[in-house]
């Protein structure tokens, strides 16, 4: 294809295929450095909107199943679930946040367990579906203080989404919340 036929309306294509941005190529000379500071994340979507936590922070994923009610508890708790033999308690993360409440689809709904890597205590969160593992850089994550303080930041994915990233301590601690 000659240069007269690719100056019409494809011409911004082909350039911008050919061509990375400054930003792109610098962040490819970053990697092959090993200067870029990665974060990973497991994402999962609550009301349409992608949440994330650390991977760190994720200990397994779990189909929904049947969960004991427990009485005078906070109404964001739905009850406990015994996963292998241990006690996990289930949050509704979405009154938890205050973004709505547990209606989700069965099939595609599961139960994150999360837990702090030097404590046995684990929390299992109600979940509209997975989004799973991904990897972004560490510098992409702007703090915010949306949700009342619950947010450690919000970050871009390499798809453009937009993924909010939730800190688990002051999540389960609400003491700790801003």
């Amino acid at each position: 294809m000659s240069n007269e036929e690719l100056s019409g309306r494809d011409a911004k294509f082909v350039q911008s295929s050919i061509a990375p941005t400054e930003e792109n190529y610098l962040q490819s000379l970053e990697h092959v450095k090993g200067e870029v500071e990665t974060l990973r994340i497991i994402s999962f979507f609550l009301n349409g909107d992608e949440y994330a936590f650390e991977v760190g922070d994720a200990v397994e994923v779990l189909k929904p199943r049947p969960i004991t009610e427990v009485p005078r508890v906070p109404d964001h708790i739905l009850g406990l679930l015994s996963v292998r033999g241990e006690m996990v308690s289930i949050m509704d993360i979405k009154k938890r946040l205050n973004i709505g409440s547990s209606g989700t689809n069965e099939l595609l709904a599961r139960i994150l367990v999360a837990g702090y890597e030097d404590d046995e205590d684990r929390t299992g969160f109600l979940v509209d579906g997975m989004g799973g593992v991904k990897e972004l850089r560490a510098g992409s994550v702007k703090p915010t203080d949306v949700l009342g303080g619950l947010l450690k930041g919000i970050c871009t994915s390499g798809t453009g989404s937009t993924i909010r990233l939730l800190d688990l301590e002051k999540l389960l601690n609400p003491n700790k919340a801003a």
